[in-house]
């Protein structure tokens, strides 16, 4: 329980890493949860958004859903890009994203 507890901690300390010395890229927050086919929640499944910015090419940051499915990322680089997603055993997928500046993106997964 301790490692995880302490990937959710380090997943979550690179998700809000975002310099302030770009403070001119245009910033987003995500919300969403990851489900697997049947439906169910997938806890601590590892998600990857890549974004392309104009000023610093592409930016990429990582975080981890809770024990519930759901994360939540609070300063993103606004844009088109993609998102992954690896939820173990439940299986893993990739798709395109446009996150909106300064609003609050819902971006829901599903597996499989």
């Amino acid at each position: 329980m301790k490692h995880i507890s302490l990937m959710i901690a380090v997943a979550l300390l690179f998700s809000f890493a975002i310099p302030e010395a770009n403070a001119n890229v245009p910033k987003a927050a995500v919300v969403g949860a990851v489900f697997d086919s049947s439906g169910e929640a997938v806890p601590y499944a590892m998600i990857r958004f890549g974004i392309k910015t104009e000023t610093r090419g592409l930016v990429i940051i990582e975080t981890m859903t809770d024990a519930t499915g759901k994360y939540i990322i609070e300063r993103i680089p606004a844009g088109a890009g993609r998102v992954k997603v690896d939820g173990g055993e439940r299986g893993a997928v990739s798709r395109s994203v446009m996150l909106e500046a300064n609003m609050m993106n819902r971006v829901i997964i599903k597996l499989g």
